[in-house]
């Protein structure tokens, strides 16, 4: 039972549960997921004797604790470099990180003190998943774990969004649409963030919109030594390529 009366997204749901699980098992840092979570359930994953129960999921849950690994220290990397932080004063500069297929990621939230609130977080995903999260986020987190943050003007830009929809003969446009939140800035560094969504995009989609972020990178993003744009993946690749290495994955960023 949901006390948001969120729609159903019961795939994001799981991975949210498991996420609160691992960080009361130390496996992970997410003081967030437990908060999104139904408040007359949640004990089951944030209590000795309901974590017990579930701690045999925990060894299929090494995938979930990696990612959230390879993607944070990606992003701690980002947000300290100097793309985002002048290295001589230490003053955090503004830049925009995209995350994809956001579902219920706890990112935007667990980062929102970590960089004086100069990172623009946009976070895309269906329309009711979006939905779902913009009323988690005012009605469980805020209220209950920082009711002083001003969630309206610090908080995610939310975008619905298909993303088979930049597919199939009237294709549409990915970062026009991010262009139109007036959030995803030019000429201030972008980073990417896409997290195991590829797998449920229809070919031709994936196809238009690995496109549209190689055009943004090669000049779209402006024309200012701080409009760089970089990509967080762990996600498939296998339209662009035949094996699964790092290195191959490497080449073809490159060769883009």
């Amino acid at each position: 039972f949901d006390d948001c009366g969120i729609e159903d997204s019961s795939k994001n749901l799981r991975v949210l549960w498991v996420r609160a699980l691992l960080n009361f098992r130390g496996k992970i840092d997410d003081d967030v997921a437990n908060t999104l979570l139904p408040s007359n359930t949640r004990h089951l994953v944030t209590s000795e004797w309901g974590a017990n129960l579930l701690d045999p999921i925990l060894p299929f849950a090494e995938w979930i604790k990696s990612r959230t690994d390879f993607i944070d220290a990606g992003l701690d990397h980002y947000l300290s470099s100097p793309l985002c932080t002048d290295q001589a004063t230490g003053i955090k500069l503004e830049c925009n990180i995209v995350l994809f297929g956001a579902g219920y990621d706890t990112r935007a939230l667990r980062y929102r003190h970590k960089h004086g609130s100069k990172a623009n977080f946009i976070e895309v995903d269906l329309p009711s998943v979006v939905e779902g999260k913009s009323k988690l986020y005012k009605k469980k987190f805020q209220r209950e774990q920082d009711p002083d943050w001003d969630l309206e003007k610090y908080g995610s830009t939310f975008v619905p969004f298909d993303l088979n929809d930049a597919g199939g003969p009237n294709p549409r446009s990915l970062i026009k649409t991010l262009r139109e939140t007036g959030k995803l800035k030019k000429d201030i560094p972008t980073l990417f963030v896409s997290e195991a969504v590829l797998f449920y995009v229809n070919e031709d989609a994936v196809s238009n919109i690995m496109n549209e972020f190689f055009e943004y990178a090669n000049g779209g993003n402006g024309e200012s030594e701080r409009a760089e744009t970089l990509f967080c993946f762990t996600d498939s690749l296998k339209l662009f390529l035949d094996v699964p290495f790092s290195n191959e994955a490497r080449k073809w960023f490159d060769k883009n």
